[in-house]
């Protein structure tokens, strides 16, 4: 057999589907944060809001994030890890790149 002929099949992940949907879709983004931001009201776990925001960001592309915000490639980075722990500050303005505001409304 010449497996050396075969091409090798790859798949996408889905964080390059979604970060590609991103880039086409504005709507589609913004349904995601809306349910991202719903999942941490309700359960407090961040992680579906940092994946959102992590590929949000990779959609936009982390240098032109870094120049909107003024904070450097390297913390939104550790900002959007696993271990990230942004203040209210540095969330608000990572929202306002991709153009929203917090709103707090009593419960």
């Amino acid at each position: 057999m010449k497996n050396e002929n075969r091409k090798k099949i790859t798949f996408p992940t889905w964080d390059s589907y979604v970060v590609e949907r991103f880039k086409k879709d504005p709507e589609f983004f913004k349904r995601s944060l809306k349910n991202a931001l719903k999942d941490v009201s309700k359960t407090g776990d961040e992680f579906l809001l940092r994946e959102t925001l992590k590929q949000a960001a990779t959609a936009k592309g982390i240098t032109n994030l870094a120049k909107e915000t003024g904070l450097s490639r390297q913390y939104l980075y550790e900002m959007l890890s696993e271990k990230g722990n942004p203040t209210i500050k540095v969330f608000s303005l990572v929202l306002k790149a991709f153009g929203y505001r917090m709103v707090f409304k009593p419960i």
